[in-house]
């Protein structure tokens, strides 16, 4: 960080915006949320549309814990860039933690089927099942996601835990169940 601090001052730097970015980044991590938003700010007067500067904003008005400030900068992103898998994954992160897990869910729901293979997207969607209290999700996605891993009886397990739930609408129970058979069977063909 102070070699940052040190380049932006000296003016010698070959990229000035990534290095204040970078330096943004690293106020941001070392919990210097006012000096991060000051940077930050800089950064999108030069650069009003650029997404990672957008998202960033959000992520520091957050840490300061100025929430509605934060959900502001993300819808005002989302409306720029409404297909954004990186941003949906911040935002979804966020709202899964801090916000409204049920947003969540929408915002990464397209994804799914868009990014079949990405376990991180799979375990976010996961956590924000569970903090909205959608059990069958929960445990469909985290199969999911151990299933990605490579880690086939997890995801058995989950699927297990998941039939276990009382409440399991007839399509939860249907999914849940197709989904087991299919893994048990590529269990039994690896033994």
């Amino acid at each position: 960080m102070r070699e940052l601090e040190s380049t932006l001052t000296r003016g010698d730097s070959t990229n000035e915006m990534a290095t204040r970015y970078a330096y943004t980044l690293a106020l941001r991590q070392t919990g210097r949320y006012d000096d991060a938003q000051q940077q930050i700010v800089r950064l999108l007067r030069s650069d009003p549309d650029r997404l990672a500067f957008r998202i960033e904003a959000a992520e520091i008005a957050l840490a300061k814990g100025e929430r509605a400030q934060a959900w502001r900068q993300f819808e005002e992103a989302r409306q720029l860039y409404p297909d954004d898998f990186t941003l949906a994954m911040q935002y979804g992160r966020a709202l899964a933690t801090q916000g409204d897990p049920k947003l969540a869910l929408r915002l990464l729901q397209p994804h799914l089927s868009r990014r079949p293979n990405d376990p991180l997207l799979y375990a976010t969607y996961a956590q924000a099942a569970q903090r909205a209290g959608d059990m069958a999700a929960t445990h469909a996605t985290m199969a999911e996601y151990y299933y990605l891993n490579g880690e086939l009886l997890p995801a058995i397990d989950q699927l297990e835990s998941g039939l276990r739930n009382p409440g399991l609408s007839p399509n939860q129970e249907a999914q849940l169940r197709a989904r087991l058979k299919q893994l048990r069977a590529e269990a039994v063909a690896q033994n």
